[in-house]
């Protein structure tokens, strides 16, 4: 990495503290209660995650809003893209699929129509549903970033070393199941001078956990879909670096100690702390720059260490869940 890049990246941290520096106090308080809210409900969540099997090719997300306020619902996709949810009362799963996830029939061909409350073990058209993705879907999501991002979940979700690309990383979960970690921030690969704080905020992609010796630290990946100049691999990284410091102000805030909970972190020292930040896009036409150069933080002791995975699946590998990628771990300075 070049020392303009590099000065280009110090610049666009110190960019992203000075943000979050704004109306701290408010998304600091906010986060807490994220954070305590969830804690407070994992018991009940995992209780209604075992009421019901996962079935691929689909698969259950949750978001922190639904953890939050203790709503028993989980979202189902595929590949990547939501189809349907599953709401569990009195221990009993009731699928759902309304208006607007049944428009998904442009992309998947579906046709069954909407489904309300139905069980999800026994009621015909729910049984219907589940045959309809395992064996007859069609297309592609309206997003194809969505797939990406479901097949690399899918990738680093192994659990053994056969055909794994890369071990020693998981992705954070809640309760065994997909969420996206929240952010405060709003950033953009497009608008590269573009971080905003606001209420809505952004989303890491994805947000695993990565095990080196006897430690372990967060990764954060953002994900594309495309590999093109105006949204190059350099250009991504920014967006990834936006979130990696929102999660290293986060760990210092008196919030810390529940997230790390939360992130499977507890054990982990909160400082000098250090967070991957990788980009993972296809082959195309640019290259990353960096290869596991590392960025301090400054004012926390910590450091962000920049990563690229470069998807070498093409889009039919990943409808089945398959992504290859050459990546920079264990490269450094190139």
């Amino acid at each position: 990495m070049d020392e303009a890049l590099r000065k280009d990246y110090e610049d666009w941290v110190n960019k992203v503290q000075k943000e979050l520096e704004t109306n701290k106090d408010e998304w600091v308080e906010r986060y807490g209660e994220y954070a305590k809210k969830m804690v407070a409900n994992s018991a009940i969540f995992s209780e209604a995650k075992g009421q019901f099997n996962k079935i691929k090719p689909l698969y259950v997300y949750l978001t922190i809003g639904k953890v939050k306020d203790k709503e028993l619902k989980f979202d189902l996709r595929y590949l990547g893209q939501s189809v349907g949810t599953i709401k569990v009362k009195d221990n009993i799963p009731k699928l759902s699929v309304d208006e607007k996830k049944n428009n998904s029939s442009i992309y998947f061909g579906y046709d069954l129509g909407a489904i309300k409350d139905e069980d999800w073990s026994k009621g015909p058209n729910a049984k219907k549903f589940r045959d309809y993705y395992i064996n007859h879907a069609t297309g592609a999501p309206r997003q194809e970033e969505h797939m990406v991002e479901s097949a690399l979940f899918s990738e680093l979700e192994k659990t053994t070393s056969v055909n794994k690309t890369l071990c020693g990383i998981q992705p954070v979960s809640f309760e065994n199941t997909r969420i996206h970690m929240k952010t405060a921030l709003k950033a953009s690969a497009a608008k590269h001078d573009d971080v905003e704080q606001s209420k809505t905020g952004g989303e890491v992609d994805i947000l695993c956990r990565r095990k080196i010796g006897n430690k372990s630290r967060l990764v954060v990946i953002e994900v594309k879909d495309e590999n093109i100049k105006k949204e190059s691999f350099d250009a991504a990284m920014k967006q990834a670096i936006s979130y990696a410091v929102f999660i290293s102000e986060l760990i210092h805030s008196d919030a810390g100690k529940d997230w790390m909970k939360i992130w499977g972190m507890e054990n982990q020292i909160k400082e000098k702390y250090v967070i991957d930040c990788v980009v993972a896009m296809p082959k195309g036409d640019t290259e990353p720059s960096y290869a596991g150069e590392q960025i301090e933080i400054p004012g926390t002791g910590d450091k962000l260490e920049l990563h690229y995975m470069i998807l070498q699946s093409d889009l039919e590998e990943m409808k089945s869940g398959t992504v290859k990628f050459e990546h920079s771990f264990g490269i450094k300075n190139k």
